[in-house]
């Protein structure tokens, strides 16, 4: 970083980014949890038939949902990490600038 760049941080700001990250990353797990249940085939009523075609779009539609319902999930939790990240950064923030402010006031007494 150059001499004449600085960076501001205003951590309450921060730690309120992240908490609303959170409810988004909530939301989505919701979401997702809810596709899952939707979408999930009982195998003895199969919706596609149980005859030959019925079995080979089976297969295929299962393997498929398993991907999917799993990409959803992950993408709900890197959402929350995402929230957890974002948190812990601004209380950090908030942590070093008390701890600069004391520090001054500590030297100027």
């Amino acid at each position: 970083m150059a001499d004449d760049e600085k960076t501001v941080v205003q951590p309450d700001q921060m730690v309120r980014g992240g908490e609303l990250t959170d409810q988004v990353s909530r939301r989505a797990r919701e979401l997702a949890d809810a596709f899952v249940e939707a979408t999930r085939q009982d195998p003895a009523h199969p919706v596609w038939g149980g005859d030959a075609y019925g079995k080979t779009f089976a297969k295929d539609y299962e393997e498929s949902h398993r991907q999917l319902a799993e990409a959803v999930v992950h993408l709900a939790d890197a959402v929350s990490a995402a929230a957890a990240m974002t948190i812990s950064s601004g209380t950090s923030f908030a942590a070093a600038q008390s701890t600069a402010v004391e520090r001054i006031q500590d030297g100027a007494a």
